[in-house]
């Protein structure tokens, strides 16, 4: 018991260490999203909608008015998250604005999440230091990286956490004989795992892992099954399954999801065109998981031919699986370990890939990884040797991750500031100028998902009392501008003045095309492909009035912009 508990502790330090630079990492992106809404109904949590990601309760009117123009105005999505919107609520109760406080959360709730893989590696098989192998392999694997340091992927770490917990009570379930403590154990299993479902909605896959081990205890993969099956074995499962089809189904009939954008498999694709966007997903998940290159991070990654190094690397892993075939058979936990991994694998595939849906896939495969290493460890006798494998697996999946986590949040620390905090600095400044009723527009701005976060980070930091925002494009290069008349202003750049990689549905932008905003009115006068490269804004007050700002982004810092001039001229 104390050589676990010890281990259990250079764990959790380890992890500590790795990730203490993320308590720097400013608030980003998202968080602000879920930041706006605790703030709103800080003094009465209980109106809250468990929803702290959802534009149902937004009026249409607003919800045009926050979005950008080029957005399709009924965009909508609605996740239920109800635990993770209560961690969050929780900590807004601690610790208000301190982004620290809420990292601190994030990162001991990620230690708990690696010290159960730990756990439920010893109780799939592993021994004692494989076991701690696997929990450092799922712990400090670079996937990890957003789920520590935004807080708006908590759902990520808790729905791992209440998983890991169902399969570790139901595995005590299926091991005690005494009828009370087994109905309690089965509860137990259930709740945890309903509470996993209300925190990530695609842990209603998790009882396929919970199948999986009962497959595995009965001998199905072993050279000794004779192909019969006890069917009391997988009625504690039912519960599990009728609830996650249920849920599935409340789900889905609800409205709750992502009902357009972000899903990249899309009926407006052909088939091909479908199963060739889940074979590129599933190549840039497999490079992020044996590889620690999530695909923010790896632009590059399409411009070699996918298709044949996703073959290859497929080929990979099964033909190991083929040439190990005896440690499957000796280690039935690897089998769980495998199904695991690429189970959660399926529901990243159709979206928008990221490395932060990867948590739970990270958890399998570390625990599938250590369970390899410890068969091949053992299948060699010559100490030497041996101490030639652990000296490549210590520095491939402790150290090289342990290094990246250093340098991955240093990196998100310096560009959650960046494009953040100094974006808020200079509205902030600019305001001093305005009425309160003025508007400011950005031109341009340092990144294109930072355009629809332009006025969450302004409205958090400003208690909801500052001006409205809008973004009149979203590219870094700064376009020209010129002045029609005294209410009209002409932008135009040749490479475009909008950038449509990103995950918001898009209005189908063509010449000639109108679109009216709350405060301005666009025409598009010329494209470029799918691009605008000149769009006339209309505004009903001149563009010289005080209540209006224009915001221009040169090397990295905000200006305002005070006149306007020909497209020949340029804008000084």
């Amino acid at each position: 018991m104390k050589g676990h508990l010890l281990r259990a502790l250079v764990l959790t330090g380890v992890l500590i260490l790795g990730f203490t630079p993320s308590l720097r990492t400013p608030f980003f992106m998202d968080d602000y999203l879920h930041l706006n809404l605790l703030a709103e109904n800080r003094h009465s949590f209980e109106s809250i909608s468990f929803n702290t990601f959802s534009t149902k309760d937004i009026s249409p009117s607003l919800l045009r008015e926050i979005l950008p123009w080029w957005v399709d105005p009924h965009f909508t999505f609605h996740y239920f998250r109800p635990i993770a919107t209560l961690s969050l609520a929780l900590d807004y109760i601690l610790w208000g604005d301190n982004p620290q406080g809420y990292h601190c959360t994030s990162l001991l709730l990620h230690c708990l999440a690696a010290v159960l893989v730990y756990v439920l590696g010893l109780r799939l098989g592993l021994r004692n230091g494989y076991a701690f192998l696997g929990a450092l392999i799922s712990g400090l694997h670079f996937n990890h990286l957003f789920s520590v340091s935004w807080i708006c992927n908590r759902d990520n770490t808790l729905g791992a956490i209440f998983l890991a917990a169902s399969v570790l009570f139901y595995l005590t379930f299926l091991e005690t004989t005494r009828r009370m403590k087994r109905s309690l154990y089965l509860v137990l299993s259930f709740l945890l795992f309903a509470l996993g479902v209300f925190s990530k909605e695609n842990l209603v896959l998790g009882p396929v892992v919970l199948f999986t081990i009962v497959v595995v205890r009965t001998g199905f993969f072993s050279k000794q099954w004779k192909g019969s099956w006890i069917p009391s074995d997988f009625v504690p499962l039912i519960p599990f399954f009728v609830f996650s089809i249920a849920y599935t189904g409340w789900y889905t009939w609800s409205g709750h999801g992502v009902s357009t954008g972000y899903l990249q498999v899309s009926s407006e694709n052909s088939l091909a065109q479908n199963f060739a966007i889940i074979g590129r997903n599933l190549y840039l998940y497999l490079i992020a998981l044996a590889f620690y290159w999530p695909p923010e991070f790896n632009p590059h990654a399409l411009k070699w031919p996918w298709w044949v190094l996703w073959s290859l690397g497929l080929a990979l892993p099964v033909g190991f699986v083929l040439w190990k075939r005896k440690a499957f058979q000796s280690l039935p936990g690897l089998w769980v370990a495998l199904i695991w991994t690429l189970l959660f694998l399926l529901t990243p595939l159709w979206f928008v890939p990221v490395g932060r849906l990867l948590y739970m896939s990270t958890m399998g495969y570390g625990l599938l990884m250590a369970g390899l290493i410890q068969e091949t460890s053992h299948s060699i006798r010559k100490r030497a040797l041996k101490a030639c494998l652990w000296g490549p697996v210590v520095f491939y999946f402790v150290f090289i991750p342990f290094s990246l986590e250093s340098a991955g949040t240093a990196l998100l620390e310096k560009k959650g500031d960046g494009l953040h905090l100094s974006l808020e600095r200079a509205i902030t400044e600019v305001e001093k100028e305005l009425s309160a009723d003025g508007v400011l527009f950005l031109i341009n701005v340092p990144e294109p998902v930072s355009v629809y976060l332009a006025g969450a980070v302004h409205r958090f930091h400003s208690q909801g009392e500052g001006n409205r925002i809008f973004a009149l494009g979203n590219v870094r290069q700064l376009p020209s501008l010129t002045a029609v008349g005294d209410r009209a202003l002409r932008i135009t750049h040749e490479d475009g003045i909008i950038e449509l990689s990103v995950t918001f549905p898009l209005l189908t932008l063509a010449e000639g095309m109108e679109v009216r905003m709350p405060s301005f009115t666009v025409s598009v006068e010329r494209t470029k492909g799918k691009i605008p490269t000149q769009v006339l804004f209309g505004f009903p007050k001149p563009l010289q009035s005080s209540d209006y700002a224009f915001l221009k982004w040169v090397e990295g810092k905000a200006e305002r912009v005070t006149s306007f001039h020909s497209i020949e001229e340029g804008l000084e």
